[in-house]
């Protein structure tokens, strides 16, 4: 089923007069459940929403993230990816310019045996502020963006894990910059 964001998209889309209906988003999605849908179809992006996106659009659970605490001695391996996430690299330095508690994030990949099957991106924030804020924003931009190694995942530096010591020789692909005399 053919949605448009804006009134725009549907005229560049259809060149004949038709009858629309304008609506809330999550008023369509709740009265056409169980239908796949295509927004802005014939445009230059797009986006299909299968039937268990929607579900998670209408629950809200496509905002919750996984969440993993490491409760014991566990080797993994981290280093600096062969073929860096520029896309998702370019979008959170746009992002994190915004949110003036981030101080510096870094680009990683990671492996960790006793969960992942391969290597994934792995993306490191130095935060003073509410991590469930950013992490949400920063995780609707990963949800979008081609990664070279997906998934993403994201750890706060904050002191307490012991990857920290990885990033402090690392050069970090966002630094705040601060503003002064020097």
């Amino acid at each position: 089923m053919p949605i448009f964001s804006s009134l725009r998209r549907l005229q560049e889309f259809i060149n004949q007069e038709v009858t629309y209906l304008s609506m809330n988003s999550m008023d369509f999605f709740n009265l056409t459940f169980g239908s796949e849908v295509f927004l802005n179809p014939g445009a230059g992006y797009g986006k299909e929403f299968n039937v268990k996106e929607i579900e998670s659009i209408i629950n809200g659970s496509i905002f919750n993230s996984n969440r993993y605490e490491v409760k014991e001695d566990t080797k993994v391996m981290i280093g600096q990816p062969a073929n860096p996430p520029e896309e998702l690299l370019k979008e959170l330095k746009t992002l994190f310019s915004s949110i003036k508690e981030v101080k510096s994030a870094y680009n990683a990949h990671f492996y960790n045996p006793m969960m992942d099957e391969k290597p994934h991106t792995l993306i490191a924030v130095e935060l003073n502020g509410d991590w469930e804020s950013m992490i949400i924003e920063a995780g609707k931009i990963a949800d979008r963006v081609k990664i070279p190694d997906p998934p993403v995942d994201f750890i706060q530096l904050n002191g307490k894990s012991d990857l920290e010591s990885y990033f402090k020789d690392t050069k970090p692909f966002y630094r705040k910059k601060l503003l002064g005399i020097f």
